[in-house]
């Protein structure tokens, strides 16, 4: 018999109906680029700017497993393969992925910025 799994942030189980409001994924939902493409198709950061994670090439995803897994532990609690954080976390990781695709293009500062600094 299995450990309970239980929320790192409010000690709720992920079984039952009331359930955590921090759980984000879970195991049988998919991997960690299912959980990535989710989290850009959900978020307000890549909608707001008319992009999706069909905007990402399927190419992409694939050499990149390490580098999401990497990511998805650094911003979301995982344990047992269930996810946890808040929504805020959910746009961290967002901007992460999408940066690591699409950079902002480098601000040039002009002479007058940089005199300031």
């Amino acid at each position: 018999m299995s450990k309970p799994i239980n929320c790192p942030q409010c000690g709720l189980g992920v079984e039952g109906t009331a359930g955590c409001p921090h759980l984000r994924w879970t195991p049988n939902r998919g991997s960690p680029i299912e959980l990535a493409k989710h989290v850009l198709q959900s978020s307000p950061y890549t909608k707001g700017r008319g992009f999706s994670a069909d905007s990402i090439p399927e190419s992409w995803w694939e050499p990149q497993q390490d580098w999401l897994l990497e990511r998805i532990f650094a911003r979301l609690d995982v344990v047992g393969g269930f996810c946890f954080g808040d929504l805020v976390d959910l746009d961290r990781l967002c901007m992460d992925i999408w940066h690591a695709f699409a950079p902002d293009p480098e601000r040039r500062l002009s002479a007058a910025q940089a005199r300031e600094d």
